[in-house]
């Protein structure tokens, strides 16, 4: 996976992203889940407003050809 070149095209080609707007929490006190993300996507816990864009989708072909093209323009 190449998730650096991945953040920037975000940022330079969010038509190649399929993202949704959910409520993302850093687990810190989990036993087995620790340090990780948690989206509670069915709102089971509790409905709270969403804090933060998340990538559910990529057209991987198309990033990948955009970052291909990008290191090619260094060697000319």
């Amino acid at each position: 996976a190449v998730h650096d070149p991945c953040a920037v095209l975000a940022l330079t080609h969010p038509q190649l992203f399929t993202t949704v707007d959910q409520h993302v929490r850093i687990e810190t006190s989990g036993e087995l889940t620790r340090g990780m993300t948690v989206i509670d996507k069915r709102g089971l816990i509790e409905r709270l407003d969403p804090n933060c864009t998340v990538v559910w989708d990529v057209d991987a072909e198309a990033a990948f050809d955009v970052i291909v093209d990008s290191i090619g323009s260094f060697s000319n």
